[in-house]
């Protein structure tokens, strides 16, 4: 492991990383980590194409052979980092330049290490009191359920098009606004980076969303809330048509309903009416 170390080089992390704004975000760093581990330490031609100090060539699927990440947390991962500057990306046909902005600044060669540490480096030799370190715990607990909240409930500001979008269509099918919660909304940048022309399925999905009833034991129904749609894989489940046969099922049960009233019409008619006598 010491050989290869030595062999492949090394890239340097601070401690200031702790702070950033997407460290608790564990694929965003998990991909920048792995961004500035894959870019290159000095200018490369690679058939032809020049690849610059600070850039690599990848495609998505390579990516998820060697970070772990499914394409869906790729690309969400990218959007963080290229909204917040560190990442470009140029795309092509058949692969993509990672550019890792800022390149040398985070490996610069001139480091004086021998400057004393700041107040925001640990410093393990000096003991902690216990009150201090209950104070940080509950410091500690309550970022984590802060971050957890506004993680949960903050809108990805790549949302906008597709929301107004969805919003649209929507109002064209049902004749009233859909009202989105935040979750909602992020679910839907989730699905357009999981599905390929994912506006083009929204009118569908929504038509088919729109004849879906649910029947209960009592044979009353009721429709699916658009919370539903957009909860774990019932979008796709709608798109690929499984809830269909829910509508051919209702079609069946109250078409049964009008011939079996039908019947009783006719029936209590022929009651009514005198008996038939030939001339």
């Amino acid at each position: 492991m010491i050989e290869e170390n030595l062999q492949n080089g090394y890239v340097k992390i601070y401690r200031s990383m702790l702070n950033w704004e997407w460290f608790k975000d564990i694929n965003t760093t998990h991909l920048f980590i792995y961004c500035l581990i894959k870019a290159n330490f000095k200018e490369k031609n690679y058939q032809g194409i020049k690849i610059n100090r600070g850039q690599f060539m990848t495609s998505y699927d390579k990516m998820c052979a060697e970070t772990g990440l499914s394409k869906s947390k790729i690309r969400t991962a990218i959007k963080h980092l290229i909204l917040t500057q560190e990442l470009t990306q140029t795309s092509h046909k058949q692969y993509s330049i990672i550019t890792v902005n800022n390149y040398n600044d985070y490996q610069k060669d001139n480091i004086n290490f021998s400057t004393p540490l700041t107040y925001q480096s640990h410093t393990f030799d000096t003991p902690l009191t216990s009150t201090n370190n209950e104070k940080n715990d509950n410091k500690e607990k309550n970022e984590k359920n802060t971050y957890l909240y506004n993680e949960k409930t903050k809108i990805d500001p790549y949302i906008n098009p597709i929301k107004n979008y969805f919003i649209q269509e929507y109002q064209k099918i049902f004749n009233n606004k859909a009202r989105l919660s935040n979750q909602m909304c992020n679910r839907l940048i989730e699905l357009n980076s999981e599905i390929e022309d994912f506006k083009e399925t929204i009118p569908i999905v929504l038509r088919k969303f729109k004849e879906i009833r649910f029947k209960y034991a009592d044979n009353t129904t009721h429709k699916a809330s658009l919370s539903w749609l957009l909860q774990n894989d019932n979008y796709f489940k709608v798109l690929d048509g499984q809830f269909d046969k829910q509508k051919n099922d209702m079609e069946e049960f109250y078409s049964e309903m009008n011939k079996r009233n039908n019947k009783k019409q006719c029936e209590s008619l022929e009651e009514e009416l005198p008996p038939y006598c030939p001339n």
